[in-house]
């Protein structure tokens, strides 16, 4: 009897721990996308926040050009207020010439905006300006 137990404790552990382990929503979630093009300097709306959901970023593909220096931040913008109030940026890049970048592949979380916050970017350079890319996220609790 004291073995049953025992195996039955085991049993237990082994069915529920799969259950515990967090999953990356960009591994497991369905994804959508969202693509911009842009000809002026300040903060702009790439994905509007959805009221209590968080947003994944799974990938970033995007091309820039503007006489230097270029600057481009990857920001949140408060729930609720679009890119007019923002939170502490998930990184800049600063170029001294034209750039493409990709970042991230699709399948795993690159970085996270808060519960009911839009994904904003800001760009600076002279003109004339373009600023053109795309972007794979996953909205989730």
């Amino acid at each position: 009897m004291k073995y049953l137990w025992w195996i039955s404790t085991v049993l237990l552990v082994l069915v529920l721990s799969p259950m515990s382990v967090a999953q990356d929503p960009c591994s497991t979630g369905a994804k959508k996308s969202s693509a911009w093009d842009v000809k002026t300097t300040g903060f702009h709306e790439v994905i509007p926040g959805i009221a209590g959901k968080r947003i994944s970023v799974c990938g970033v593909v995007f091309s820039s050009s503007a006489n230097p220096p270029l600057q481009i931040t990857f920001d949140a913008g408060v729930a609720g207020t679009g890119c007019s109030e923002v939170t502490a940026g998930f990184g800049s890049l600063s170029y001294t010439t034209n750039t493409v970048v990709s970042a991230g592949g699709g399948s795993s979380t690159q970085f996270t905006v808060q519960t009911g916050g839009s994904l904003c970017i800001f760009f600076s350079g002279v003109a004339p300006l373009e600023f053109s890319g795309w972007v794979v996220y996953v909205p989730h609790l």
